[in-house]
């Protein structure tokens, strides 16, 4: 994220509000939905956006996006990459502020969903275009970002990462594969801000945006069930220029090769971290330079990413509506898909089998272009 710049990915905005829908429809029709403080304790967060309990109080919204991309210089950016056959797999009620910002699917092909600021998870049958309800993660407060990032185990159970004012909401949570009840993974309430997960084999990675100390993070859950942080370095912290009185730093994560790949929001950049013989971290290194890939030439905010199997990594960026292919050696950057073909504030994303699926975050970021919020269906 920046400052207030020309390519500012942070509005301020006031407005009257009561509820968790009425917060963010009122905010998701001219600006950005999300706001920061979610990921903080609770005092400093009703501090932080002018917040009374029990009153019909002044919320302030601020926009929480992730900018990623990274080698030392920037990366050239073309636009032969272009996907064909882009198409909607389903569609959510903007009314019903049901903003996904989180997609994962499963080894059958079930795609599943989080509409975020309530807290629900929702499930895409395999061979079906309908969203049925499938969880739902309890204690959410007024202005919560929610349910984030999605992932699915190897049993094909569904993990969710939120980021909830209430210490007893946030963290990852757990959605059982059949019931779709949810658990908050043990150790998990410790971060500050959990916001993206993936696995490799049993062990779970997890972004901290924030981090303790304000120096951003990622957390591992090992098999045996502890949650410790992974990795804390001056790379994955955040530069202060967002303008919030807090750095953030790690966001969209995924897993190749032998490799963490974390995208780093106001450094505008996509680390890699190696996992090391004894599962230990590796220097936490830069992979590519997204900061002048936006159509202007300014930095194209990055939310979610994904790694394909060749090392190029997907990455959507929600405020251009688009979503870019960086090579495997971090050095170029190609168009695949954009509003044209549906895209509307493109926040997350999965690569499954020949296969991507989009979340469209849509009028949750304020930059709608009235493609609606939804999941988008993209061939590989």
């Amino acid at each position: 994220m920046l400052g207030y710049t020309e390519h500012s990915l942070i509005l301020l905005l006031s407005s009257t509000a009561t509820t968790p829908s009425e917060a963010w429809l009122t905010f998701g029709r001219g600006a950005l939905v999300q706001w920061a403080a979610s990921g903080l304790d609770g005092e400093r967060m009703r501090e932080m956006v002018g917040r009374r309990r029990g009153s019909r109080a002044v919320i302030t919204a601020v926009v929480l996006l992730a900018a990623a991309g990274c080698t030392s210089d920037d990366a050239e950016v073309t636009g032969d990459g272009e996907i064909e056959g882009v198409s909607v797999l389903v569609t959510f009620d903007i009314d019903g502020a049901e903003f996904p910002e989180g997609v994962t699917v499963d080894h059958e092909g079930n795609v599943y969903a989080s509409l975020s600021p309530l807290g629900q998870l929702v499930r895409v049958a395999a061979g079906t275009e309908v969203a049925q309800p499938f969880g739902v993660v309890e204690g959410l407060e007024e202005g919560d970002l929610g349910l984030l990032g999605l992932t699915v185990d190897g049993d094909g159970n569904v993990y969710g990462a939120v980021a909830s004012a209430n210490p007893d909401a946030k963290g990852v949570w757990r959605f059982d594969r059949e019931t779709g009840d949810a658990d908050r993974v043990a150790g998990t309430e410790q971060i500050v801000f959990a916001n993206a997960i993936i696995f490799d084999g049993s062990t779970m990675y997890v972004t901290d945006t924030v981090g303790p100390d304000e120096q951003g993070a990622v957390w591992r859950v090992s098999e045996s069930g502890e949650a410790e942080i992974w990795a804390q370095d001056a790379v994955l912290a955040g530069d202060g220029s967002a303008g919030f009185p807090f750095p953030l730093g790690p966001n969209g994560i995924d897993v190749h090769d032998g490799m963490v790949y974390v995208g780093l929001t106001e450094p505008a950049q996509i680390a890699t971290i190696a996992i090391e013989d004894d599962g230990s971290a590796g220097e936490v290194l830069i992979f590519a330079d997204l900061t002048t890939s936006a159509p202007d030439g300014g930095p194209a905010a990055v939310d979610g990413i994904g790694v394909a199997a060749d090392g190029s990594v997907y990455v959507a960026a929600p405020l251009v509506h688009t979503v870019f292919r960086v090579s495997a050696d971090g050095a170029e950057v190609a168009t695949v898909a954009t509003a044209e073909d549906g895209l509307d504030g493109p926040a997350s994303l999965v690569l499954g089998d020949g296969v991507m699926y989009v979340s469209n975050f849509s009028a949750a970021l304020g930059a709608s272009n009235n493609n609606g919020p939804g999941i988008i269906r993209a061939p590989l």
